[in-house]
Formats: C-alpha cells, sequence, structure tokens
C-alpha cells in the first residue's frame, strides 16, 4: 500500500485491451499559449508584436524541459485572440475611418516597445456593432500594421511572425482568433468575393449575425460563392504560415451552425492541401468556439469534420468553485467544468469519438495576471495546477495557458509551472494516450468532498506498441484548497481495470519519473493509493520485467 503521499493524481495501467490499440497511432495533442485572458480587446487591452513575442518567449521557459528529452514533431500553438485586425491609431485610439484596406507601415516600420497598445482615456469598451476591421481587398480579415508592424501587407501578413516565433522555439506554431462568417464592412462596401463575380452582400445572411458580435454575419454555404469565400480566407492564412485557427461563435448552445462549421472544415482541409501538403510544417488545426454548453449530439456531428477541437464549456474563470471565488456572471469554475466534462464524456464514450482526433475543449487554464473585468493575479495555486493538467491531460483537452505569463504569483511560481508544463511524463500522457474512459464519478453533495473520479486511458508509445494504461482519480472540494490531513483513498481493483493478467507490476510516479513501488502482485487485494484533495496523483503502471 501506498502511504499519503502529496504526488498528483493520475494513475497508468497497462490494459488488458491494450492489443486492440496497438497499431493505432493517437492524434496529436494540442498545447501553447492564447493571448485573450491577459489581453482582452473588449477589456480595452490589445497585444503587440512585442508582446507576444515576450509571452512567446516566457512559455519557451515554462516547456523547456521537454526540447531535448521528446521527438521532434512536439508543436506548441501561439494563438493570438480577438484584436488583431481590429482598426486602433498609434496610440491605441480607433481611427476615423469606418474601413480602411491595409494602409502599410503606419508606424515606419518600427515596432512598439509597449506590449499593450490599450484605449486611451477612460479606457471605454469598444460596441461590438461599431467595430472596425482591417480588410484585404476580398473582405478578409488582416492584420493591424500599428500592433504588427511586420505585417507590410496582406501578402505577407503573418509570416515574418512565424518566423520570429521559430527563433523563440522551432515548435512553436502561430495561430489566429476568428469569427464565423463575413464582416457588414464587407458587406455594406459590396467587396468582391475573390474569384468570382459575387460580392460579400450576395453570401451574408444578415439576419443570422453572431448574437454577441453583431457586425459579423453567417455565410449563406449554399451560394456558389459561399465556399469559396471560406476557402479564399484559410488559403490566404495558411499561406502565412497560420497552423491553428480558431473560429468562434460557431459552436455549442446558441451558436451552433452545422452548416459553417462543415464550409469552415473543408477550407482549412482544401487549404492544408494546397499548402501543406508534403511539408515540414504540421498542418493548420481548427478549433470552434465558444461552447458554453456541448450535447454528444453537437460532438458526434463533428465526426466527418477537419475539427480538432471543440468547446465544452463556457469561458473558465481562475475559480476553484463556484463560491471560492465568485464566478462573474457568464463565466465558469474548474468545478462546473469537471462536472460538464465527466457528463459529456460519459456520454460519447457510448459513440466511439474518444479515438478520434477531435479533441473535447475545457477552456484555457488562466495563469499569470487575468485582465478579465478587474486586473488580478490568477488564484489557481501549484496543487490547483497538478489537477488541472493531469485531468485536461487524460482526457485530452487542449492545455492552452492564457494570461500575462510575467504576472506569476508567490503560490503559482515560474519554477512550478514548469514543473508541471515541462514534465515529459505528463507531456506523453497528453500527447501519446487513447481510449479515454469515465469509469467512476461520484458526487458527495452533503460532505465537503464534492467529487470521486476515475479516468482510464491506454497509453501507446510512438512506435505503436501499448503498454499502459491511465488511471485518474481525483478528490474535489468545494474549497480553494483542502486541509494537509484530507485527502481520497483510490482502491483500484485489478479484475475492473483488465490488468489482473499481469502478474507483476512496477508503479511509476509521472510527476517525478521515478519508480515508486515495484514486484506489485496483481493476485493479491486491490492497490490502495491517497490522493489530498484538489490536488492529482499521476502513476504508470506497466510489468515489472
Amino acid at each position: 500500500m501506498l502511504q499519503p503521499t502529496a504526488l498528483p493524481l493520475l494513475l497508468l495501467i497497462f490494459g488488458a485491451s491494450a492489443a486492440t490499440f496497438a497499431a493505432r497511432v493517437p492524434p496529436r495533442a494540442i498545447r501553447g499559449y492564447d493571448s485573450y485572458d491577459g489581453f482582452p480587446i473588449w477589456n480595452g487591452d490589445y497585444l503587440s508584436e512585442v508582446g507576444l513575442l515576450r509571452q512567446a518567449a516566457l512559455l519557451a521557459q515554462q516547456v523547456n524541459a521537454t526540447h531535448s528529452e521528446r521527438e521532434t514533431d512536439d508543436v506548441y500553438y501561439v494563438v493570438i485572440d480577438e484584436g488583431w485586425a481590429d482598426v486602433r491609431g498609434p496610440e491605441g485610439t480607433k481611427t476615423a475611418t469606418r474601413r480602411k484596406r491595409h494602409p502599410g507601415r503606419s508606424t515606419g516600420g518600427k515596432e512598439t516597445s509597449d506590449s499593450l497598445l490599450t484605449v486611451s482615456g477612460d479606457r471605454p469598451r469598444r460596441s461590438l456593432n461599431a467595430f472596425t476591421w482591417y480588410l484585404d481587398d476580398y473582405g478578409r480579415p488582416i492584420p493591424n500594421p500599428q500592433l504588427f508592424p511586420s505585417a507590410i501587407n496582406s501578402t505577407v501578413g503573418f509570416q515574418p511572425l512565424v518566423s520570429k516565433l521559430k527563433l523563440i522555439d522551432p515548435r512553436f506554431e502561430l495561430g489566429v482568433w476568428m469569427l464565423k462568417g463575413i464582416t457588414q464592412q464587407a458587406v455594406d462596401d459590396k467587396l468582391p468575393i475573390l474569384g468570382t463575380n459575387y460580392t460579400a452582400a450576395d453570401i451574408a445572411l444578415t439576419s443570422m449575425p453572431c448574437v454577441w458580435h453583431t457586425d459579423v454575419f453567417a455565410v449563406n454555404v449554399s451560394h456558389p460563392a459561399g465556399q469559396v469565400f471560406y476557402d479564399s480566407v484559410m488559403s490566404l492564412y495558411a499561406s502565412w504560415g497560420i497552423s491553428y485557427v480558431k473560429v468562434d461563435c460557431i459552436f455549442g448552445v446558441g451558436n451552433y451552425d452545422l452548416n459553417n462549421i462543415a464550409a469552415v472544415s473543408l477550407a482549412v482541409t482544401r487549404a492544408n492541401e494546397e499548402h501543406r501538403s508534403g511539408a515540414t510544417v504540421p498542418p493548420m488545426l481548427l478549433s470552434l468556439s465558444p461552447g458554453v454548453l456541448t450535447s454528444n449530439e453537437m460532438a458526434n456531428s463533428l465526426r466527418d469534420t477537419a475539427a480538432n477541437a471543440y468547446r465544452v464549456t463556457g469561458d473558465l474563470w481562475d475559480c476553484w468553485s463556484t463560491t471560492l471565488p465568485a464566478c462573474p456572471t457568464g463565466r465558469v469554475s474548474v468545478w462546473w467544468s469537471t462536472l460538464q466534462l465527466a457528463n459529456l464524456r460519459e456520454q460519447v464514450n457510448e459513440h466511439g469519438v474518444l479515438d478520434s482526433a477531435q479533441h473535447p475543449d475545457v477552456d484555457m487554464v488562466a495563469v499569470g495576471t487575468i485582465r478579465l473585468g478587474t486586473n488580478h493575479t490568477s488564484s489557481f495555486s501549484f496543487s490547483n495546477i497538478r489537477y488541472i493538467v493531469a485531468l485536461w491531460s487524460i482526457v485530452r483537452s487542449p492545455i492552452i495557458l492564457s494570461g500575462d505569463l510575467s504576472g506569476l504569483s508567490p503560490w503559482l511560481t515560474p519554477d512550478q509551472l514548469s514543473m508541471i508544463l515541462g514534465n515529459k511524463h505528463l507531456l506523453a500522457l497528453h500527447v501519446d494516450s487513447i481510449a479515454t474512459k469515465l469509469a467512476s464519478f461520484q458526487v458527495e453533495s452533503n460532505s465537503s468532498l464534492a467529487v470521486k473520479s476515475v479516468w482510464t486511458a491506454l497509453h501507446v508509445a510512438r512506435q505503436g506498441v501499448a503498454f499502459g494504461v491511465y488511471l485518474y482519480h481525483a478528490g474535489y472540494n468545494s474549497s480553494s484548497e483542502g486541509s494537509e490531513t484530507e485527502g481520497v483513498w483510490l482502491n483500484a481493483d485489478w479484475n475492473a481495470l483488465g490488468i489482473s493478467f499481469v502478474p507483476v507490476l512496477r508503479v511509476v510516479d509521472l510527476f517525478t519519473g521515478r519508480v515508486i513501488a515495484r514486484s506489485v502482485s496483481t493476485s493479491g487485494p486491490s492497490f490502495s493509493v491517497w490522493t489530498p484533495v484538489n490536488d492529482a496523483v499521476a502513476l504508470r503502471f506497466e510489468p515489472d520485467v
């Protein structure tokens, strides 16, 4: 029996059904950084080119432990969220022009020294109905050169920024946020659709605006130019070197639009065929948002699309529970995400989606300085992050940090964060696992221990040889931190885990890489491990040979 320990909480177990999956190559996991929590445009904060590169450098420090120890095809996506195509003047104020095609180097080619460009004066929130975009001659959003001065025209776009990211870390790929559809500006100005005799006004479904960004309309994909428009957008972005596209206002309750999802998916597939066929760079990935609530029917409707990730919750706040700290209206806590993920994952299991390349996205992990509402430092502690990263890994959710990484806290230091993100064993769990299964989920509403959960997954090596199964067992408490003596015992029954046929096992702690038990007999009683509340234990069970 293992004694109480501060280990995090995941177990890797050699499963009887491993041979079934031995020849299957698991899809690439998604990891990286997104600017939204640290630089939200609607809060008056704008990330510049210099600022993005600074965040990328900080991300590199967090993940550098894996660089020499993992395969060269590991990828981290650095995503520019909303605001990169917003029209702002040199001081961050909105320009007088309603729509301006790309003006070139308004800054004289010099990068601003500020990581943030903010709305001057009282930092007013922008009106979505008065939003102004940088568009090219065909209605496609392009970078604001005042924020991204290396983007000298629409042909060059983000190519120079992609090259700069590679200098920071060759594993880094650039991603961008975009909205489903076509802008009101393009419609009003009747901008042509590339390669056709039609204009934006011909393909816009003006009766179907994004419900929270009403200056952008869904595209009529049954129109001859509808698919052509999406094809031209994705082809342009792929030509810049974009490898990750986060399409918003397209998935989840209140945003679900399967017609536009299918059109965007086809456009991404065609862009990959045009620009990435035989290329050394990875294919462009497609992520769908905002989620909010997602049914298993919605999830299963994506099986024939190129979508790689789909949001299953609303925006995740740095709330541990519903009460500590209180989540602002419209935001969700780790508690809610844990419940929603378990509910969806259990349903999806019945339909076999788990082994596809489509990952349920439990949203970004808020760390550092958060500028959503009032500026504050993320409340997540080291043990909270271990819980989150372990759970996100076994369910293969994207692990995307968000926030200003220069503002990490005393309760989550850069060294501690790096210990988690740079851990090659946890990375293997995230990258090389398949067949995730929710084995047990118990809610105890009358106890301070709110949730006990068990997850399992097979571990498949890069060579396609199955050699383990992960098992995640978590205890969740309604307070942000459990006491040192509070925790949960996991009794792992060998037969229930499908592991009884392996006579002797060894146990490896994924967080340290150390073998913590050897000659563990499966002919004896169940294996027990202590898990501190609001933390995680990550173990791998493998044959002891």
